[in-house]
């Protein structure tokens, strides 16, 4: 295997850019490719999740599956946020959330037999009100109750 220096510069002007691949897409590069290898091909979402588990469980301490637990629900959307870090974000931000969650939010979810969909979804609806409190105080209550008309579904 020889040395290939333009895969060396590309990679130094890529990290030189702030542009490089991270960790996490890389992981997630491979992950994909060995899923593709599967036969037959793809994965059903519980295995992943099962493989994932195991992953998990076998190489992580309980204190780092928690912090597991935090990341993957954060990247999904599924993180409630807390009043503290919805009190830090500035108007733009937390109007932006406030839709990409009102977006997202399950409005049947109390009708749900799943206690797991019917927990997550009050859990969302506080996050949800907790926001639309934190945008009246700031004096856009206006604002977030247009929002709230323009994406509710139980009307």
């Amino acid at each position: 295997m020889s040395f290939n220096v333009h895969k060396w510069n590309k990679q130094r002007y890529l990290a030189e850019a702030g542009l490089q691949e991270s960790i996490s897409q890389k992981a997630a590069i491979a992950i994909d490719k060995i899923l593709d290898k599967v036969d037959p091909p793809g994965i059903t979402p519980e295995d992943l999740g099962k493989a994932i588990a195991i992953i998990v469980k076998n190489g992580y301490q309980t204190e780092l599956q928690k912090r597991f637990i935090d990341v993957l629900h954060f990247e999904l959307g599924m993180k409630p946020l807390n009043e503290a870090e919805i009190s830090d974000m500035d108007d733009d931000s937390l109007l932006s959330t406030y839709e990409n969650k009102l977006k997202t939010h399950d409005w049947y979810y109390y009708m749900s037999d799943d206690s797991r969909k019917y927990n997550s979804g009050e859990l969302e609806a506080k996050t949800l009100n907790d926001i639309k409190t934190e945008l009246g105080k700031r004096g856009l209550a206006d604002k977030a109750k247009e929002l709230f008309i323009k994406y509710e579904k139980t009307r």
